[in-house]
Parts: C-alpha cells; sequence; structure tokens
C-alpha cells in the first residue's frame, strides 16, 4: 500500500440506526424551520423564478398544505426524475392527501415508498 493508511469504518446495526436517524431529524428540522421561498432558494442555489413560486402558493393556498410539507415535496421533486412542475408536484400533494399523509414526518415516510 506504499504508505497508505485504509481505514474501514465498521458499523453495526445500532450505529446506523442513530446516524440515520439523526439524518431524519436534521432534515425534518429544516423542512419545519425553513419558509417555502427560502427552501426552495437554497434548493436551486437561486432566487426562484415567478413561475415556481406560484406552484408553491398552490401548494399552501389551494391544496392547504403546510409549509414543511410543500418542502418535502419539493425536496422529493428535486431528487427524483419528476422535477418542479406543477403536474408532479400536485400529484405527489393529492396521493398524500388521499392518503391521509397529514404530517411531515408521515409525509417523509410515504415518499420513501414510491
Amino acid at each position: 500500500m506504499n504508505g497508505e493508511i485504509n481505514m474501514t469504518v465498521k458499523l453495526n446495526q445500532a450505529e446506523i440506526t442513530k446516524r440515520y436517524n439523526g439524518i431524519v431529524e436534521d432534515i425534518l428540522y429544516i423542512y419545519e424551520n425553513a419558509s417555502t421561498y427560502d427552501f426552495l432558494e437554497f434548493k436551486l442555489g437561486m432566487k426562484p423564478p415567478k413561475k415556481l413560486t406560484e406552484i408553491l402558493e398552490f401548494l399552501l393556498i389551494e391544496k392547504e398544505l403546510t409549509p414543511s410539507i410543500v418542502n418535502a415535496l419539493v425536496d422529493y421533486a428535486m431528487n427524483t426524475n419528476n422535477g418542479i412542475n406543477k403536474e408532479s408536484l400536485t400529484e405527489l400533494a393529492n396521493q398524500c392527501i388521499e392518503n391521509d399523509v397529514l404530517t411531515t414526518e408521515e409525509v417523509m415516510e410515504y415518499l420513501k415508498t414510491m
């Protein structure tokens, strides 16, 4: 290995669960404490265009979703091939509503199944 140190970390199941739960708690904190506009701006790395802010307004006002749920849906859409568009976010919102998935934690769990 020519002086290189090969370090592998072996984590047991309890350590993995603890670290995973910590990450989930951090994500939940961000969803619950960031405004939808600020969250989208952070995810995009720039000021959101008007078309995207109108989608946020639609989800908040017309679909009556909480800002934290909208943040979770936006994050999911940006991390999948769905992207941020009114159709895909409306479909996600409708699925959550139809399945009585109404808290941020429930939305996070529900999105894992998709």
